[in-house]
């Protein structure tokens, strides 16, 4: 693969999860409007929900700016998360509550979607950025 079909692929990933940023805040806004109608437990979980779409939009702004490390390591961070939820919605949330396995593949998920970030960001910033590594 060359360097420019990479940067390529890098920025249309960021501007997709800028975008998701965006779909994720209009849609937390309108449930958090209904939710402060009466008081409930739904408006402190959508308030603590709310940095992450910010976080999206952060990231799908920085790829446009200027790719650098920094920015490689946020959209890897951005689909690495997205992964990450999306592999517990569909195996975790999905089990027995009482299965005895469901704790540990929650946290075995974490732990390995923590660790693929960190060898894929770190292996596109040396290819990309020979000279920070």
């Amino acid at each position: 693969m060359k360097l420019t079909i990479a940067k390529i692929v890098l920025r249309v990933m960021g501007t997709l999860s800028g975008l998701l940023g965006v779909g994720m805040l209009f849609s937390t806004s309108l449930i958090l409007k209904h939710a402060l109608a009466e008081p409930t437990w739904l408006a402190l979980l959508l308030l603590t929900i709310l940095p992450f779409p910010l976080w999206m939009i952060f990231v799908g702004c920085l790829v446009w700016a200027r790719l650098s490390p920094f920015v490689i390591r946020q959209v890897c961070g951005v689909l690495g998360f997205l992964c990450l939820m999306f592999l517990i919605n569909h195996t975790v949330f999905k089990a027995d509550i009482h299965s005895p396995w469901t704790t540990s593949a929650f946290v075995g998920l974490i732990l390995v979607t923590w660790g693929v970030y960190r060898i894929v960001s770190k292996r596109l910033n040396h290819w990309l950025f020979p000279e920070f590594g």
